[in-house]
């Protein structure tokens, strides 16, 4: 009997110790934002447009808030909106053989190409045969039918075209020297022909994505520069986007130039009314807002979700844990390296 009261004290002595670590931990309601970093030091500005903190907002998402920075796109100068396509076009095998998804921005049915264009801001069209005026050009080519072989790749690539990116269905982003695109077209393959249009290099996620409350503004409440990725065209001359976006105001550091075997963007700082005329260089294929990693795992422990996995705790050892761990993947022999999983 006295064990069993022994027992029972101690019980109400782990309750109440555990209660009294959860409600001192837990911020007030109404308390402001602030964001450190592993030293304890301020990153920004600790009333982040006066957003307040809950408990399960400091649980469950990073302490500083990440939001979009422009939904309503404000910065966009015509009536006519960004092509989005991103969730209503068909699925490939759905899609008909005249038709090009472009980038999630536009439908293209070369049956009726001028559908797709009039619904697009005319500032954002090349006039027909603009780009002959220059040694080469940007094109969609489009092989007939649904495949395509190595003498269809190889006519192409004899023409003198350098073969991008692929389309659905069956279209390539293509440069072509502007003396030459005759004789592209005339290929017996060749069921289409037309210019990569400015609208097609704008992302419809430009002003949606979330980024952290401390990119919004700088210590004097002015709007910062937005940051974007430029991915260039297959074959472009860099040093003319780079001379292109001087002349715009916009000097590029070479840390962020990504030109190599794996990769072909360039990162910049702008307002987003810049979008449009950077669209306007014949070499850059894609322009979006520069994504931020954002963490969702907040736990150490395998019973709380989301979890964070670091370190090498017992359960991440047994059979039914992490695979990547227990294959030797953990960071390095010290012991103090994490492995997180980011989304």
């Amino acid at each position: 009997m006295r064990k069993q009261k022994h027992m029972f004290v101690v019980f109400v002595a782990l309750a109440l110790l555990l209660c009294t670590g959860i409600l001192a931990g837990e911020p007030k309601q109404g308390q402001k934002l602030t964001a450190t970093d592993s030293m304890g030091r301020t990153l920004g500005p600790s009333d982040f447009d006066g957003q307040v903190v809950t408990h399960q907002k400091q649980l469950w998402e990073s302490e500083v808030p990440f939001v979009p920075r422009d939904p309503d796109r404000t910065w966009w100068p015509y009536t006519e909106k960004i092509g989005d396509y991103r969730f209503t076009s068909p699925r490939v095998e759905e899609m008909r053989d005249s038709q090009i998804n472009v980038n999630g921005v536009a439908i293209v049915d070369i049956e009726n190409v001028g559908l797709a264009l009039n619904a697009l801001p005319k500032d954002l069209v090349l006039e027909s045969g603009e780009q002959l005026n220059k040694p080469y050009g940007f094109y969609l080519i489009k092989i007939e039918g649904r495949t395509r072989g190595d003498s269809e790749i190889k006519a192409l690539t004899d023409a003198g075209v350098i073969l991008g990116e692929y389309l659905p269905v069956n279209t390539y982003i293509a440069k072509i020297p502007s003396e030459k695109v005759g004789e592209v077209k005339s290929l017996p393959f060749v069921s289409y022909l037309g210019d990569y249009h400015p609208a097609y290099k704008i992302s419809p996620e430009i002003g949606l994505k979330k980024v952290p409350a401390t990119e919004l503004y700088d210590e004097s409440g002015n709007p910062k520069p937005w940051k974007f990725d430029l991915t260039l065209h297959q074959g472009a001359d860099v040093k003319n986007v780079l001379e292109n976006l001087s002349q715009m105001g916009i000097f590029v550091k070479d840390e962020d130039i990504h030109i190599n075997e794996y990769e072909n963007f360039i990162t910049i700082e702008t307002m987003p009314e810049g979008v449009v005329e950077i669209a306007k260089i014949p070499e850059v294929k894609w322009i979006d807002e520069k994504p931020f990693i954002q963490l969702h795992a907040s736990s150490t422990s395998p019973s709380t979700i989301p979890m964070l996995l670091q370190n090498n705790w017992t359960f991440t050892t047994s059979t039914s844990g992490w695979k990547l761990w227990n294959a030797g993947i953990d960071g390095n022999a010290s012991g103090t390296a994490q492995i997180i999983a980011v989304q």
